[in-house]
């Protein structure tokens, strides 16, 4: 889900949303959908699979392996400092090639038109919010949903902007096309470096605590407290 919270600034018409309860939802993007040469299909949210996610700082990775199907992952992480967003699939194993669905929900803004075939914009006549979408590599757009064909090791990306209005929401997504690697590496060194610019706190003894589901005691040096921060800044 895609929701907006929407700039303090005066809109004709239009009453200003005043706190963070008044978020408007744009749209909803599906999870992924397969389907291989025989016409099977995988739905990323709720077909049989092994699946698992990992959490990071910069990004939220999923996995999933399918049940006699392929192995899939999507990674999705937020532009840091851009009003920028990236879905990214990847096809990790499978026998044949993959197609691969990502549809979308309208929801409060609706498809408008765009000069561009490779974009697909959103928007409402009582807001001047756009919201723009495009893939990499180039995708079968049909409806505002998108489609690619993927081989094992392939990857697609979903690029998403949001800003203001049609034209810094446009220059907003000319910016992150023009990224050779959609700023991946530069959002990850870029949260790294802000984690690293807050000062460590550790407490001065170990830190006594109980498993709930056991009722085990349990206690944690804080040297250990102190690795582990220094982990997850790397």
């Amino acid at each position: 889900m895609i929701c907006i919270d929407p700039y303090k600034r005066s809109v004709v018409g239009s009453t200003i949303p005043s706190n963070s309860s008044d978020r408007l939802v744009a749209l909803e993007i599906d999870p992924p959908v397969f389907v291989d040469s025989s016409r099977r299909t995988y739905s990323m949210a709720d077909s049989p699979a092994k699946r698992s996610m990992t959490y990071f700082a910069d990004r939220t990775v999923y996995r999933v392996a399918f049940d006699g199907g392929p192995e899939v992952s999507l990674t999705v992480y937020p532009v840091y400092g851009k009003p920028d967003a990236v879905l990214r699939i990847k096809i990790v194993q499978s026998r044949d090639p993959m197609l691969v669905l990502l549809h979308r929900w309208e929801d409060g803004f609706q498809v408008l038109p765009n000069s561009n075939p490779g974009v697909v914009s959103y928007g409402t006549h009582h807001w001047p919010y756009r919201l723009l979408m495009a893939a990499r590599p180039q995708s079968t757009i049909h409806e505002g949903s998108f489609e690619w064909s993927l081989r094992t090791g392939a990857e697609a990306a979903l690029m998403i902007s949001l800003d203001g209005t049609e034209k810094e929401a446009e220059a907003a997504l000319a910016e992150l096309s023009a990224s050779p690697d959609l700023y991946d590496q530069a959002t990850h060194r870029d949260w790294n470096q802000y984690l690293a610019s807050a000062p460590l706190v550790a407490p001065a003894g170990p830190v006594t605590f109980t498993i709930g589901t056991t009722g085990k005691q349990e206690s944690v040096k804080a040297v250990q407290i102190s690795g582990t921060i220094g982990f997850l800044r790397m």
